[in-house]
């Protein structure tokens, strides 16, 4: 009778262990569940706060573009510095800012924004060795500035013209008109700066920084209307 009664015992306790085990396991998914679903509503929410209206990426690629002019300036002057931990800093703060552009493109060209990134960055390189030749006294400074805008210049036209990539194609007139003038902009700052004209400076800064909004402006614009249905 007794081990009867310890057999009931045993497979009372056996049966509240099982279900211990199960409502354990099952509150385990819900949790694994509830995780995804919240990570799933964090993306959804960065995206949103990227893409979620047409005012709303206009203003971010505005202000992403004009501070793109002021730290490529920026870091281009404090090459001609002496403190490479000023110069540093203001690279790092440039390539982000390149980044961030790419990142607000992702949602919209997937990894197609990456071509937009390597522009940026092939610009930026342009005026990081035109300043360095200049700090180092490169009797050919300005010969190899113009060698290596003619080969860019063309290529970044036909990055904003052609029907073979998948951005906007603008007017070759817009798109020259832009490109020129963005590096005209930024290269009468770094002259400025190299020739001790500090006030010229911050005035061509400052039209560098609007030209580069209605640039920014025209390219958010041709990008909004080519895909309304990532906006609201």
């Amino acid at each position: 009778m007794a081990k009867q009664k310890t057999t009931i015992i045993l497979s009372i306790i056996l049966v509240v262990a099982v279900i211990a085990a199960i409502i354990f396991y099952s509150q385990i998914a819900s949790l694994k569940s509830q995780n995804a679903n919240l990570q799933s509503q964090i993306q959804t929410a960065k995206t949103n706060a990227i893409n979620g209206s047409a005012d709303v990426f206009d203003a971010n690629f505005h202000d992403l573009l004009q501070e793109n002019s002021y730290l490529l300036a920026d870091t281009a002057r404090r090459s001609l510095s002496n403190s490479s931990a000023a110069f540093n800093a203001t690279l790092l703060a440039l390539q982000n800012n390149i980044n961030f552009v790419g990142n607000l493109l992702a949602p919209i060209y997937g990894s197609n924004s990456q071509q937009l990134v390597n522009l940026w960055n092939q610009k930026a390189n342009i005026f990081i060795n035109y300043s360095n030749s200049l700090k180092n006294n490169d009797p050919n400074a300005l010969a190899y500035y113009n060698a290596a805008i003619a080969a860019y210049i063309p290529q970044a036209v036909t990055f904003w013209t052609t029907t073979q990539n998948p951005y906007p194609a603008l007017s070759q007139t817009t798109a020259t008109n832009f490109v020129t003038t963005s590096l005209s902009d930024t290269k009468a700052t770094i002259d400025d700066w190299y020739a001790g004209n500090y006030n010229q400076y911050y005035t061509d800064l400052h039209t560098s920084y609007i030209d580069m909004g209605t640039y920014a402006d025209v390219v958010a614009g041709a990008i909004i209307q080519q895909n309304p249905q990532d906006f609201q």
